[in-house]
């Protein structure tokens, strides 16, 4: 092993094709890139999520929107908070000690950090609401009553003589969030945004109906 006048490290024996001067990362680096890859490829998944919720509250597929808008918001506040975070603390997202799904718990951790974000409290409160109908077993014991507004309207009062639950959510209040969730994590903008998807989805739209759940031919 030798040293050079850095603080990287080098080692003959991890010299290959990949790594042609047998670069020997530290501790910190390898850590510090765990962390970087999390934090991207949150924001991607949560983007993804985030257009395909879009697209379904279009449509009016309920709840599916709203679990997948939960999923978009879940993602990118977890990327927020991976900025700071340690990696061991960043493993831990998932525990049920942790956040698990939790956009109330997420958004406390967060607001302490942004506390501009506190104004989409009753929004994120909202949101994890649909959590409880992501799977059909408490709507068949309990009834729903859904709404989701796609516009910058008031969403309309849930019926107060039906005994069933209600969920309530405004896409452009979701819209907001995770362009102020997006600013948060420090990561470039334009690096994850593109319309290079939604062209290509525009174009296959009607050729993929003919395809859909087998085709008109399908048994």
């Amino acid at each position: 092993m030798w040293t050079v006048a850095s603080e990287h490290e080098f080692d003959e024996k991890l010299i290959s094709d990949r790594n042609p001067v047998g670069f020997k990362p530290s501790p910190a680096l390898i850590a510090e890139s765990k962390r970087e890859t999390f934090r991207i490829n949150s924001v991607r998944n949560a983007l993804d999520y985030y257009d395909a919720g879009r697209y379904s509250a279009v449509i009016g597929s309920s709840p599916v929107c709203a679990n997948l808008l939960h999923h978009a918001v879940e993602l990118m506040m977890k990327a927020c908070l991976a900025k700071n975070d340690t990696i061991e603390q960043i493993l831990a997202y998932g525990h049920e000690q942790s956040y698990r799904h939790d956009l109330k718990k997420l958004r406390d951790a967060l607001i302490v950090r942004v506390p501009a974000l506190a104004e989409f409290n009753s929004l994120i409160n909202d949101l994890q609401q649909w959590e409880a109908i992501r799977y059909p077993d408490s709507i068949i014991e309990k009834g729903a009553q859904m709404t989701v507004s796609l516009f910058d309207t008031p969403v309309v009062a849930p019926s107060i003589s039906m005994p069933e639950p209600s969920y309530k959510l405004q896409l452009y209040d979701v819209d907001r969030l995770m362009g102020a969730l997006l600013v948060t994590t420090g990561l470039n903008r334009d690096c994850f945004l593109s319309d290079m998807g939604e062209k290509r989805a525009l174009i296959y739209k009607d050729k993929l109906r003919e395809t859909y759940l087998g085709g008109p031919r399908a048994v």
